[in-house]
């Protein structure tokens, strides 16, 4: 037996000396924990759901709104393009193949550009003005051929602007420069509404390893920020997947 441990500690000498361990430790990580740069934290009162980084500023929580509040609250009402049919923002027109998603969006497009009605025999009202439409999936070929069977020899449209498959430059995607290529053209034609025929033409490709769903709700969520911001509408056709 070492004699130097002799006689044995007590069990209040071996908590004291424990205690005192433990206390230095936590003071030893506490001081290097000071001493990182920029460290990333928890903000107090947090409850772990956001994370702030040393030196930044930690955004305001939204305000709220009263059910009395927002019931007594004027609220201008839904801009219509066509009437009861397409208002102002996104909208998304979806639905398999050869339904006839294309001819309805070209004929809005024709109405709208020209002004009056849509539909035949229900004659839908619409807002005249100018119109850019996106027939990415289209020739000029099968555009023209369109065009004319849906003017029946009436003047062309006086302000419709066409981009076709034989575009060049191409229209880029979303993530590539599409969402600023459509800015600069709804700045410059000033339109009452996008047409945007497909949506699998202007979709990213490419989405490393996140879910295809987030994806596509990311950047539909940039079209509607954008037509929201111009006060104008964008109808955005879309295939959706077999059986979906």
């Amino acid at each position: 037996m070492n004699k130097a441990l002799s006689p044995p500690l007590s069990g209040d000498e071996l908590r004291k000396i424990w205690d005192d361990a433990q206390a230095q430790e936590g003071a030893t990580a506490a001081d290097r924990r000071a001493r990182e740069p920029g460290p990333e934290r928890e903000a107090p009162g947090s409850l772990g759901l956001q994370k702030v980084t040393s030196g930044e500023t930690r955004p305001a929580a939204p305000p709220t709104i009263t059910a009395a509040e927002l019931t007594a609250k004027v609220l201008v009402p839904p801009d219509f393009i066509i009437e009861g049919i397409l208002p102002a923002g996104l909208t998304i027109l979806a639905g398999k193949p050869k339904v006839g998603k294309s001819w309805f969006a070209l004929g809005a497009s024709v109405a709208v550009s020209c002004g009056g009605h849509i539909l035949g025999a229900w004659r839908y009202k619409v807002k005249a003005g100018a119109v850019l439409h996106l027939g990415l999936e289209d020739t000029e070929g099968r555009m023209k051929t369109r065009l004319a069977k849906l003017m029946q020899g009436r003047p062309h449209p006086p302000d419709l602007r066409l981009i076709t498959s034989q575009s060049r430059p191409r229209m880029p995607r979303l993530n590539y420069g599409g969402l600023e290529a459509l800015r600069e053209k709804i700045e410059a034609l000033t339109p009452r509404l996008v047409v945007i025929d497909t949506f699998a033409k202007i979709r990213p490709h490419e989405r490393g390893n996140r879910n295809l769903c987030d994806v596509d709700c990311e950047h539909v969520g940039d079209l509607k920020e954008l037509a929201d911001e111009f006060g104008i509408a964008i109808l955005v056709l879309h295939h959706p997947k077999k059986g979906a």
